[in-house]
């Protein structure tokens, strides 16, 4: 985030919340009192023409954009279907294996409720959502045998008793609970057009080219997009992308595919410097580079995201048509779970030499701290109120995490990787979405950090693991040092 945990910080985001938070309310208010009930005196008191105007299209925007869709949003999930039971149990056994912090485990999977209040039936209830996609009313008595069996071992591994029947603990369900939204004013938007449009100029500029859709899918999400005009057409029908052309007669090229914000602007000077800080560029050629954009996740209103398998494809099709077929897999924090989803799939796993994967949500997605993070905790501090409202509650980056984000797709286990496959986590010691903790425990088998309180790394085999120890999550990239030294990170996976 870059956004941290000061005083000053804490009263700028909250104002800034609290001034969009206003502009419908004020702008209803305005348009029914003045223009529509127009009490006596009324047209003394018209705000000039400009200011009367936005406010007329705020109220409009609110009622006629924002009312219906927010409906839309709560429309039930297409869930895939579930793993064989044999998998389910493969899985479950799995997860049993690397769970941290099992005090934690309960507590925030069923949003803090006391030991007392979880009985049997509602861990039954969870687990037909996490492990079968369904609800506890549609499951068969077979499969309800099967989850007591789940729940006999849940209480082997954390060593406890659940009483029978049910208790008054609700778990979280993701997908089968209801989309957590906020309205955003459409001067939000006008920001999102005037920072994409900047972010554009800059990957333009430093030889990138937009990979348009159709006019048909450019029109659907809004604010319009300026590069949505450009000649060249993306390979995928729902995916656009900005390409930079690979020279390098020696190296492999990059795939970047980014997380939750505004598109790709906070990887912009990342991007950059991939090739600018590249002293083998003469000799050898510039590394090319795909940077998928992900606009369901962008804060943007559009089309709903595509299925994690959907999403599969379209990527390897985007790369078959650029002849790529050994690129190195850059992901951050959601871009890390589509990522997974790729590294997991044997014949899209093809098409990837090696992987570098920072702040990575898909460590780890069994314990509940990515889900509980990033939807249901009550913020308090500046960066935490910062995450909540601008992505959190965003339409549809909420709508993605709710209605598309399905764990069992899109988690990681180092098993799942590929043989042989050099891989690199960065990881950021104040991440306030990522466990990072029970995540390098789990990567480097429980080996301690060199010194506590400080930057560090570790490796094994084809495994390295970097800690930052300072970062917030995304911190990263807005430190040109530690930029500068993962881009040379990512070009020692190139050769």
């Amino acid at each position: 985030m870059l956004v941290g945990k000061s005083l000053p910080e804490y009263v700028i985001i909250r104002l800034a919340i609290w001034a969009l938070r206003l502009i419908a309310p004020i702008s209803l208010l305005y348009c029914v009192v003045v223009l529509i009930i127009r009490p006596r005196g009324a047209s003394d008191h018209r705000w000039p023409l400009p200011l009367e105007i936005w406010m007329i299209a705020e109220a409009l925007f609110f009622l006629v954009v924002y009312v219906p869709l927010r409906t839309i949003v709560q429309q039930p999930a297409n869930h895939p279907e579930p793993p064989p039971k044999a998998e389910r149990e493969k899985l479950i056994r799995k997860c049993f294996a690397h769970m941290r912090e099992p005090d934690l485990y309960l507590s925030k999977w069923f949003l803090d409720a006391g030991s007392a209040e979880i009985k049997r039936e509602n861990v039954k209830e969870f687990y037909a959502w996490s492990l079968m996609n369904k609800t506890y009313e549609h499951l068969e008595e077979s499969e309800l045998a099967e989850l007591d069996n789940y729940t006999g071992l849940l209480e082997e591994r954390l060593r406890v008793h659940f009483e029978e029947g049910w208790g008054t603990a609700r778990p979280l369900r993701g997908t089968l609970d209801s989309v957590p939204i906020r309205h955003r004013p459409l001067v939000w938007y006008i920001i999102i057009l005037a920072v994409e449009c900047y972010s554009s100029f800059r990957l333009l500029y430093n030889s990138f080219r937009f990979q348009r859709l159709s006019l048909t899918s450019s029109l659907a999400t809004f604010p319009p997009r300026l590069q949505s005009f450009s000649r060249t057409r993306s390979a995928s029908r729902h995916v656009s992308y900005w390409y930079r052309k690979h020279t390098s007669k020696s190296r492999a090229p990059i795939l970047f595919i980014h997380g939750i914000g505004i598109g790709l602007y906070a990887y912009v000077d990342f991007l950059v410097e991939l090739n600018k800080t590249d002293l083998d560029a003469d000799r050898d050629g510039d590394v090319g580079i795909i940077a998928i954009e992900l606009m369901s996740i962008s804060s943007r209103i559009g089309m709903a995201a595509p299925s994690a398998a959907e999403l599969r494809e379209e990527i390897r099709k985007i790369l078959h048509s650029h002849g790529w077929d050994n690129v190195v897999l850059i992901g951050h924090s959601y871009g890390s779970a589509v990522a997974a989803n790729m590294l997991r799939d044997p014949y899209a796993a093809k098409y990837v030499k090696s992987a570098l994967l920072m702040d990575p949500i898909c460590f780890m997605l069994h314990m509940p701290d990515v889900a509980y993070n990033f939807t249901r905790r009550k913020p308090s501090e500046a960066n935490e109120h910062m995450l909540h409202y601008f992505s959190s509650t965003d339409m549809m980056i909420s709508h993605t995490i709710a209605r598309r984000f399905f764990w069992s797709e899109l988690v990681l286990f180092k098993e799942d990787l590929p043989p042989n496959m050099p891989l690199t986590v960065t990881l950021s010691g104040q991440d306030l979405i990522v466990p990072t903790a029970a995540v390098w425990a789990y990567l480097t088998d429980d080996s301690p950090r060199q010194v506590d309180h400080e930057d560090c790394e570790w490796e094994n085999d084809q495994l390295k693991v970097y800690w930052f120890e300072k970062f917030d999550h995304a911190g990263l990239f807005a430190s040109k040092g530690a930029r500068r030294g993962i881009a040379q990170v990512a070009r020692r996976h190139c050769e």
